[in-house]
């Protein structure tokens, strides 16, 4: 019953941060313009197109992990973030497509950087782990994740700020 309550203590940061991943991310590509790149009618330049789209398709999050592969044995965990001082990270992915005239369109999916992941989302390595697997992962068995691992420390975004009474704050 205990191990219970300290899950739902940080529940509302897990969740919201999944839905952000899961929702707010895909959403983008609604408002994301398609670009285009039309040739110059007084220019002296000839360009190989006369007219180029490009926009994005789609976005995606991978799971954080070494340099290399994504096999099991590469898949990075929190306490080694903690231990080396590296951020809890993982890829962002974005398919991007472009058209030139009237050929068919070509896509390619590069990365974009790495984006901090939360500890205990399901784009974190100890998702849905139960307090043994926890363990041998050498992580806390009654770990309940909802902050960030940054330069191998622990930091949480307040979702809720209240300023101190007769405490003057300035942004």
């Amino acid at each position: 019953m205990v191990k219970d309550g300290l899950r739902n203590v940080a529940s509302h940061h897990v969740e919201s941060f999944n839905y952000a991943i899961d929702k707010c991310l895909p959403r983008i590509n609604q408002y994301m313009l398609t670009s285009e790149v039309a040739q110059p009618s007084n220019s002296d330049v000839v360009y190989p197109f006369k007219k180029m789209n490009i926009w994005f398709e789609n976005f995606e999050l991978k799971t954080p992990e070494r340099a290399g592969s994504s096999t099991e044995v590469n898949k990075m965990n929190p306490y080694e973030c903690r231990l080396r001082s590296l951020t809890y990270q993982a890829p962002l992915y974005a398919t991007i497509a472009r058209k030139f005239d009237n050929e068919p369109e070509e896509k390619v999916t590069i990365c974009l950087g790495e984006v901090p992941v939360m500890v205990r989302s399901k784009y974190c390595n100890l998702y849905n782990l139960s307090e043994e697997e926890l363990t041998k992962r050498k992580e806390d068995g009654y770990e309940f994740g909802g902050y960030f691992i940054i330069n191998g420390n622990e930091r949480i975004i307040r979702m809720l700020i209240m300023n101190k009474r007769n405490y003057p704050i300035a942004f």
